[in-house]
């Protein structure tokens, strides 16, 4: 009851702290204004942000994984992300991101981790994380006096705030890890000095949790001092994880078309924001961060651009760590620690190429309708790759149940109907095929891609419960083949011209067609799956460019 309240109240704060700060932020600014300098912006410079926040969720549950091996505890790479969405998740919305351990440690006792070993391994991914915070704080302390007179001289005081907390917050870590008895004494008359001045009730059970956390931080201590090759990787790995979502702003500066400043400057500049105000009492550092960001990125970005990359860069950031982590926090919650007929489906990593798949299909259709055909397509080109893998990950777990395959096969079927069936179908009208006969062609085409679906389920299990073997030959063309022939289509587009619309016409009937077919194709090999992978890509990247090439000649 106790955390459901305390959740209630950190959600409240938040959405106070984020009316605060959309007030401060759009009061008085030409909210049309802004729209319209968005609505220029160039999305393919996005994707790559929205990857390195990925990165950024995805580094830490490297990290996870690496140390529970390292302890001698096996648990899935999916596991560990969500053990690290949930961290990001309640860091988000807590002051100092002070829920994102507790919510970490909890639901790792659900998947019976010890607690002493999520204590030591939180710990020790505290540590680090603000130790590359320390790190950026006094090396542009001590060797970037010119960088802060440049950029920082306005806000140096918060920068120089912010890097002796974060130094101050890491030497009380080590000291509480390397000096226990040291850091109990502190503790001890911290606590009889607290009593004395009324803030706390004197109680003997307090003394005992203090001990017993003394403990942890002992054993804390003693892996440090036998595993330091293990703490220079965890170290290198969170470097790498949070200059990856510093690198979100480089990717913002880009898509507004910009040049000139680089691309160091930028991500120093971001990293800058998170040394001042990490260690605040607010919500990802909301609020100040859009102050901060206001005020040192105006040599970047430009009076009239600021504010539209501020909402941009603070939208990845911030905004898209904390929705996606949500996401995966609510699929947690779920999952993990729990009994698997509690929920309908199958959640682990075997379909999660799958899903993604099925997810990136239905952006590209979103695109294709706004206009965004290329878009489409590389969304396309994209479901296809993931279900040239999908498969074999999912084969890879040797001890999968019959209703896992059976799930497999049918969620599988499933999300290529939409994928490769209504998916290419909506991007061929958004390009055209809108008469009589071109409709009719793609309704035929949806039809034909249901109907080998369908068979292809039937067969597949008959097929499982009698041999496990690979299967050597497909029947009829798959649907999947869709991903490979639209894009080259497209490609040749600039070279077909008018013939472009026959093209499609031609390419979806026949298609259709040998969906249906009763025909033999042998399954290509490694080699050859990999030529297709190369050949799509190179489709993917032709169509790209031509994009940006086209967007450039616009500005």
């Amino acid at each position: 009851m106790e955390n459901k309240k305390k959740t209630i109240f950190n959600v409240i704060f938040l959405l106070v702290v984020f009316a605060g700060t959309m007030y401060g932020v759009f009061h008085g600014e030409d909210i049309g204004e802004i729209v319209k300098i968005l609505e220029q912006v160039n999305v393919l410079w996005l994707i790559p942000g929205v990857i390195c926040v990925v990165v950024f969720i995805w580094g830490e549950s490297i990290i996870i994984y690496y140390m529970m091996r390292t302890l001698k505890i096996r648990l899935k790479k999916w596991t560990c992300f969500l053990f690290s969405s949930v961290g990001f998740f309640f860091s988000c919305i807590t002051p100092s991101a002070s829920g994102g351990q507790p919510a970490q440690i909890y639901y790792m006792k659900k998947e019976k981790i010890p607690i002493p070993v999520s204590t030591l391994v939180l710990m020790i991914v505290t540590i680090t994380y603000k130790l590359v915070l320390v790190v950026v704080g006094l090396w542009l302390v001590l060797f970037g006096q010119g960088f802060i007179h440049k950029y920082l001289w306005s806000i140096r005081h918060i920068f120089y705030l912010g890097t002796a907390l974060n130094v101050f917050c890491v030497t009380a870590m080590l000291v509480l890890v390397f000096h226990p008895r040291l850091a109990r004494e502190i503790l001890v008359k911290g606590m009889a000095l607290l009593e004395k001045l009324h803030f706390l009730h004197h109680k003997e059970a307090r003394i005992e949790k203090l001990n017993a956390s003394m403990d942890q931080y002992r054993d804390t201590a003693v892996f440090l001092k036998e595993h330091k090759q293990v703490i220079v990787n965890v170290f290198a790995i969170t470097m790498f994880q949070r200059f990856a979502l510093f690198t979100a702003t480089w990717f913002v500066y880009k898509a507004f078309g910009l040049g000139g400043a680089k691309a160091v400057a930028v991500i120093t500049l971001q990293a800058v924001i998170a040394v001042s105000v990490d260690m605040l009492p607010l919500p990802g550092g909301m609020g100040i961060s859009e102050k901060l960001f206001a005020m040192i990125f105006i040599p970047v970005f430009g009076k009239r651009l600021l504010l539209p990359g501020m909402i941009l860069s603070r939208g990845l950031g911030y905004y898209t760590e904390l929705g996606l982590s949500a996401l995966l926090t609510i699929v947690a919650n779920f999952t993990i620690g729990r009994k698997r007929d509690r929920m309908l489906g199958v959640y682990d990593y075997t379909v999660v190429l799958t899903y993604v798949s099925l997810m990136v299909s239905v952006g590209g259709m979103m695109f294709a309708v706004n206009g965004h055909l290329h878009l489409g397509v590389m969304c396309l080109a994209i479901s296809g790759l993931c279900d040239m893998f999908d498969g074999k990950i999912a084969r890879t777990k040797k001890n999968r149940t019959e209703v896992e395959k059976r799930f497999g096969i049918q969620i599988d079927s499933l999300s290529d109907i939409v994928c490769f069936g209504a998916s290419p179908a909506v991007l061929c009208y958004c390009f055209g095929m809108r008469g009589v006969i071109g409709v009719a062609i793609l309704m035929f085409y949806v039809l034909a891609g249901l109907i080998r679906l369908a068979w292809f389920n039937v067969m597949e299990e008959q097929r499982q419960e009698e041999t496990s073997e690979k299967r050597e030959c497909y029947q009829g063309l798959p649907i999947t083949s869709m991903a490979i022939a639209l894009p080259i289509v497209v490609v040749l587009k600039p070279f077909l011209g008018c013939e472009f619309m026959l093209a499609l016409h031609v390419v979806m009937l026949v298609v259709g067609i040998l969906f249906i077919t009763n025909f033999k194709l042998k399954k290509p090999k490694n080699v050859t799956m990999g030529a297709i992978v190369a050949v799509v890509a190179m489709a993917v990247i032709a169509i790209l460019v031509r994009h940006y090439m086209r967007y450039m000649s616009m500005m």
